[in-house]
């Protein structure tokens, strides 16, 4: 029994990984994993979105009471989809890599409380969703970090 209730304490400090695949897989996730919760931080290319049937964040219910810092890449579909959302909530707040910056998004990265969702929208169509304190925690301080380097939406909407 000690043995047995060692194995049980050593699996609560493992992190939590859970893998969804396909695209009914990943829209099962945002609905469960991300829409519900009321503050979150992401980075992400937009224009990943747009040949996926995912749910989109200013189209949801619930939207305009959401507290979303968001990092986006500087092309067309991710300023279309800013200037959409800026219309609709002051909460959420949307800044941009820069242009000549080397640094691009290939996923969408979602940080909700305890968690990391890494998602592809490429070829292969997955999340790997980390619950984890110190991973969470590693990846809240490079968004801050990045959140301090991009741009304000606002100069490229003029």
């Amino acid at each position: 029994m000690p043995y047995l209730e060692s194995l049980h304490e050593q699996a609560r400090d493992r992190p939590r990984i859970r893998f969804f695949e396909g695209v009914d897989s990943v829209i099962r996730y945002y609905e469960a994993e991300v829409l519900p919760e009321n503050e979150f931080d992401l980075f992400a290319s937009v224009a990943s979105f747009s040949q996926h049937p995912i749910p989109v964040l200013h189209k949801t219910p619930g939207y305009k009471k959401k507290k979303i810092r968001e990092i986006i890449t500087p092309n067309k579909e991710d300023f279309d989809y800013a200037r959409e959302c800026l219309a609709l909530s002051t909460q959420h707040q949307i800044k941009v890599v820069p242009k000549k910056s080397r640094w691009m998004f290939a996923t969408d990265n979602i940080l909700t409380p305890g968690k990391v969702g890494i998602t592809s929208l490429s070829k292969k169509i997955f999340v790997v969703l980390i619950e984890d304190r110190d991973v969470y925690a590693s990846y809240r301080a490079l968004f801050d970090l990045a959140w301090q380097s991009a741009v304000p939406i606002e100069r490229y909407l003029k």
